[in-house]
């Protein structure tokens, strides 16, 4: 009798729960506008970045030129770095000679934009830094080309900043001639 209820439980629990793929969706044609507004608390926790052991706060790894990096280890475990959690930790370790030239996104501003005081978004190649940018370095070495753009709005004027690093695609992209 307990198999049977324990069972029948299973099934209704299963056939309550399970996804079923719906044929009458059709998301190519569908017009409805979809908005999906992405918050910090569903956004998972990212792993503390140390480079040749001395920890970055703000750090991606596509600031960095990958042939200059000689090793890199990782561990899977939760820990805390001044009350900020963090999941796992990535050692990068750099070959013996090459030292980055670690900058800010302020300081960058500051060093390269006329306007440093306009509002400005970064990004770096084609994502948006959501990081504090105070606290997101980048090795000035590996940068290629900033592009400032001004945008002019009602609210006031906003720039955006894109960093291109010297990867093969954005070189590549550099050295093409264009004919208009």
């Amino acid at each position: 009798m307990k198999i049977f209820v324990t069972l029948a439980f299973c099934i209704a629990y299963f056939a309550c729960h399970a996804q079923m793929k719906n044929s009458n969706l059709d998301y190519k044609n569908d017009t409805i506008l979809k908005v999906v507004y992405k918050s910090k608390k569903s956004q998972k926790k990212d792993p503390a970045y140390f480079i040749n052991g001395k920890h970055i706060k703000g750090f991606n790894p596509a600031t960095i030129a990958p042939n200059n990096i000689d090793s890199i280890t990782v561990f899977k475990e939760d820990f805390t770095i001044d009350t900020k959690s963090y999941y796992g930790q990535i050692n990068i370790f750099l070959k013996k000679g090459y030292s980055p030239k670690w900058i800010s996104l302020n300081d960058l501003k500051r060093k390269y934009i006329k306007s440093v005081n306009t509002p400005t978004i970064f990004m770096l190649n084609n994502d948006f830094i959501k990081l504090d940018y105070s606290e997101f370095f980048i090795d000035e070495k590996y940068i290629l080309k900033l592009e400032v753009e001004s945008m002019h709005k009602q609210i006031g004027d906003i720039q955006i900043v894109r960093i291109l690093t010297k990867t093969e695609d954005n070189i590549k992209k550099a050295n093409e001639i264009r004919i208009r």
